[in-house]
């Protein structure tokens, strides 16, 4: 499966800047992705800036899922530059953990990353904005699509947390054990339709 479309996010004076989203992102489109955020990730990283996710291999990633009906990754390009990465799954074992939906299918988002120019744990001012919460919308959007209401669940690094919490809204349903100590957040129906209302208008 691959999707284009288009879309927009926000440069650093906060105007739209046209992009594209693709859902069904190829290895070799990942592979140059990687070729093209390396070099400023560690240029980042010997000045002393290193984000949580920095030793995530994409290449790996998208490698071991591919032909995997069941996983697709997706982007959001602006020109040849990637802004973002996203890979989701769309069945996920366990199902939902939220009380009002135990036993019901979802989305689950595997990795998520921003472009190092613009990952705030890098960069004081991120060269464009939006990219995340864009890819988590497509994702909740999957979630429709396959008839699970929006459900969505994810287990978020810490310095992660906050976005998830208190922009994207989801409930934080605790620390897992089972899966390194991360904090595991899920999206409601409910929820997952709320935030498709808040970041409908704009990038």
């Amino acid at each position: 499966m691959r999707i284009e479309s288009a879309v927009a996010l926000r440069d650093a004076n906060r105007q739209a800047v046209a992009a594209d989203l693709i859902v069904g992102v190829t290895v070799d489109e990942v592979d140059e992705t990687v070729a093209l955020w390396t070099p400023f990730k560690l240029a980042c990283e010997q000045a002393g800036h290193r984000s949580e996710h920095s030793h995530w291999d994409w290449s790996k990633k998208a490698r071991a899922i591919r032909g995997a009906t069941y996983y697709t990754v997706a982007g959001v390009r602006i020109g040849t530059e990637m802004q973002g990465l996203l890979l989701w799954g769309d069945l996920f074992s366990p199902t939902a953990r939220h009380p009002t939906q135990l036993g019901h299918d979802l989305v689950y988002v595997h990795f998520v990353s921003t472009a190092p120019w613009n990952d705030r744990e890098l960069v004081d001012a991120p060269k464009f904005v939006g990219a995340g919460t864009l890819l988590l919308r497509t994702a909740v959007e999957r979630s429709l699509d396959l008839g699970y209401k929006g459900r969505l669940g994810l287990h978020s690094l810490t310095k992660a947390e906050e976005f998830y919490r208190d922009k994207c809204k989801m409930i934080d349903m605790g620390i897992d054990q089972s899966h390194e100590n991360l904090r595991y957040y899920e999206f409601t129906p409910q929820l997952a339709q709320d935030f498709l209302n808040r970041t409908g208008v704009n990038p």
